[in-house]
Formats: C-alpha cells, structure tokens, sequence
C-alpha cells in the first residue's frame, strides 16, 4: 500500500532549541516538494519558529496531518506516539540525541530517508 503524505508535522525534543536547524533543513525539503509543513505548539515556542510555521496543538495535527516526524530520542518517540496513537498517524523518528532505538533515522540522513518514504 502506497500513502501520499500532503501535511507533514515536525515535533522536536521537549524544550531543546538545538532541533531549529534540522527542523528547518527537513521543512525545507519537504516544502520544496509541495509538502505542507506543520510544527506543533512545544517546538514553534521552543526554536523560535512560530511565524515561519502553521503552528497546530496535538488534537490538531492528530486530525490534520498524513505525516508526523519526530526530532529527538526515544522519550520524544514515545511521548508522541502516546499523543497521536487514537488518530492513527503514522510517525517516524529522526534521531537528535546519541543512541535511538525508535528513532533510527540519523540526522544527517534525514532528508534522504524521508525522500525515499
């Protein structure tokens, strides 16, 4: 079964401003694939990014998006899963700290990863 992912939602690591610059690199990507990019509130607050973003809390993107990517550990993997299990959203785990389990995509390999989904 193929998806086509048209609304994507980038959540960061609970208060961790470090996550702007892949946060920005990804939603780049994505939007320059005709991608719409969603932040949820935390990280629009926490990297300074809410007025490049549609900014949108949990219920939100629970209901509203094809896509969340996750930037940050296992913690953040499993906070949000947590979050967005009852709407079905698929997630996937960027890894932003040293060792992930959840999330197994590499940093470095984000974009990459994401293209070849």
């Amino acid at each position: 079964m193929t998806r086509d992912f048209r609304t994507v939602a980038l959540i960061g690591k609970y208060q961790s401003p470090e996550v702007a610059e892949a946060v920005l690199r990804i939603a780049a990507y994505l939007r320059d694939r005709g991608i719409a990019v969603w932040l949820d509130e935390a990280t629009a607050g926490t990297t300074g990014l809410k007025g490049s973003f549609t900014v949108h809390d949990f219920d939100s993107i629970g209901k509203g998006v094809d896509l969340a990517v996750v930037l940050g550990g296992d913690g953040t993997m499993l906070l949000t899963a947590r979050r967005l299990a009852r709407f079905g959203v698929p997630l996937v785990g960027v890894n932003q700290g040293r060792l992930g389990f959840l999330t197994d995509i590499a940093r470095d390999a984000a974009t990459e990863r994401l293209g070849a989904m």
